[in-house]
């Protein structure tokens, strides 16, 4: 005689979480109570915060580290801690869930972002709790993220080539009205009130071309850099050097800050420019014709 035993197994692999958990308990939430966004120290990518909560008080806090965009991306997002988080992480710190009663630690966890066209997102996450039971949380419905507007440069105050063995660099300083640029043939000062930026764009030639310009230290450009912002020493003297940005007051500048992250995106439509710059706290644009010399 054979005997079959037969038995139901309510621990399971779930959704790509390794090990075995209870049935997760299926969590709506129904309402955005917060939303807010901040770029990391560095620069190199921006953390976004989303709380959301369900009919039954039901919190849920959710930290993710997305590239330097300026709305939450669409990607599964995995645990780390804030000292080891990078792009694709969500924030193990700053993640939580409340029942309504208490506040649990998340031990692990993947959450799934959809989004479409029109902003409608789509949030997913299987939170394992430290005491290993488990939450699946749902969400669907629209984040109000607002597209920032960079700050307008108006004229081009210096556009020259400087030709090096294998690259020329083309400085360009835009600013915004209220600057004119003075010029003794050796340097050229700035004077005036407003703000402007200082960029070495590194091309092929003195022709500036179409590119989105990353940022190396000085020394190690290519074609398609910029050379992040430094500060130049020579003997006893020390100056601000590469790719920087400054505010001008009655013809005082302020301390310049180097832009070391993020991109300067070039673009040509017949003879318009639009220069992108968006490096760090500096988000700026400039639009018109440009005559490098």
């Amino acid at each position: 005689m054979i005997t079959l035993f037969f038995c139901s197994c309510e621990n399971n692999a779930i959704d790509g979480l390794s090990g075995k958990y209870p049935i997760p308990k299926d969590v709506t939430l129904s309402t955005v109570k917060s939303l807010s966004d901040v770029k990391s120290t560095d620069g190199s990518m921006r953390y976004f915060t989303v709380q959301l909560t369900g009919a039954n008080n039901e919190t849920f806090t959710a930290q993710f580290c997305c590239s330097n965009t300026w709305y939450l991306e669409a990607r599964t997002y995995t645990f780390a801690t804030a000292s080891t988080a990078v792009i694709g992480n969500f924030v193990s710190d700053n993640t939580s869930y409340s029942n309504g009663n208490s506040t649990a630690t998340i031990s692990d966890a993947n959450i799934t972002v959809t989004k479409t066209d029109n902003f409608v997102y789509s949030i997913d996450g299987v939170l394992v709790m430290s005491d290993k039971s488990v939450v699946r949380v749902h969400f669907n419905g629209k984040l109000n993220y607002i597209e920032p507007q960079p700050e307008m440069l108006t004229q081009v105050l210096t556009a020259k080539a400087t030709a090096a063995a294998s690259y020329t660099t083309i400085e360009l300083i835009l600013g915004t009205d209220g600057l004119t640029a003075q010029s003794n043939g050796w340097s050229t000062t700035i004077v005036g009130t407003g703000d402007y930026a200082d960029l070495s764009l590194i091309c092929s030639s003195s022709t500036l071309a179409s590119s989105t310009y990353t940022p190396v230290v000085n020394g190690s450009e290519a074609i398609g850099n910029f050379t992040a912002g430094y500060l130049g020493k020579y003997q006893s003297w020390t100056y601000d050097a590469g790719s920087r940005w400054y505010s001008m007051t009655n013809n005082i500048p302020s301390a310049a800050t180097y832009l070391t992250t993020g991109t300067i995106k070039v673009t040509l439509n017949g003879s318009i420019y639009t220069i992108t710059i968006d490096s760090g706290s500096v988000f700026a644009r400039y639009t018109g014709t440009i005559t490098v010399i």
